[in-house]
């Protein structure tokens, strides 16, 4: 569900933007503010619906297997997560890079890399489960 909602949400949001990040115009509008709340309010409500239709307990993992897949999906996130960070930063530094350090494009920047370090550990979530299973 979490991969669901972030795709589904991020993707039009990125196409959208896109264009502004390329040519520096990028701003902090009200549609960015409106994404996070949006996000805050239907992920929850898509893990409780799932969870209703599941019909298992809510509450913590369930077995050593299912720890063992959320630590290789956290661990993924951060290892992309550190990597954009490393990257981007590296950008900044490179001569011309000075440009993307206009606050809008910045931050639609930190966010592209969370969003990105989401999807991935989401990817390796379902593929360990697919493979396990």
């Amino acid at each position: 569900m979490s991969l669901l909602t972030t795709l589904a949400l991020y993707v039009p949001y990125f196409a959208f933007v896109w264009p502004e990040l390329l040519a520096g115009t990028a701003t902090i509008g009200p549609a960015l503010v409106l994404l996070i709340v949006v996000q805050a309010v239907l992920l929850p409500l898509s893990l409780w619906v799932w969870r209703r239709l599941e019909g298992g307990p809510e509450g913590a993992l369930t077995d050593e297997r299912d720890r063992a897949i959320a630590l290789r999906a956290t661990r993924t996130s951060y290892v992309v997560l550190v990597g954009l960070g490393f990257t981007w930063g590296t950008v900044l530094l490179l001569p011309g890079g000075a440009a993307l350090a206009v606050s809008g494009t910045l931050l639609h920047v930190a966010l592209l890399s969370f969003v990105l370090a989401e999807v991935a550990g989401n990817v390796v979530s379902l593929w360990s489960y697919h493979r396990d299973g």
